[in-house]
């Protein structure tokens, strides 16, 4: 992955000429298919870029951090043991199989 810094008005610019270049249907519909495809995830990307102010691409430290994974570490806690507690249940709901002799 590399990483470019752009300004508002170099981000404006590709979300604009990535449009004209979605829009285009010249090439046949399998080709204007692609580039959906291709495309409309990179026109989010950028939108998203562009209007979202949470310091994404600095290389200061933000004390939200610290935070934010403690709370990704609770999450994935609480979500394992759900799934912990649903294995259990089903183990103890399984009967045992009586074998003929």
């Amino acid at each position: 992955m590399k990483t470019i810094e752009l300004t508002d008005e170099q981000i404006k610019t590709l979300i604009d000429a990535l449009g004209d270049w979605l829009a285009d249907d010249r090439p046949g519909e399998s080709a204007w298919l692609r580039r959906q495809d291709r495309g409309g995830f990179l026109d989010m990307e950028l939108r998203e870029l562009l209007n979202r102010d949470d310091g994404w691409g600095d290389q200061d430290d933000h004390p939200e951090q610290a935070q934010n994974s403690r709370e990704a570490a609770w999450e994935e806690e609480f979500i394992q043991a759900g799934i912990d507690a649903r294995e259990n249940v089903k183990r103890m709901s399984r009967k045992p199989i009586p074998l003929d002799k």
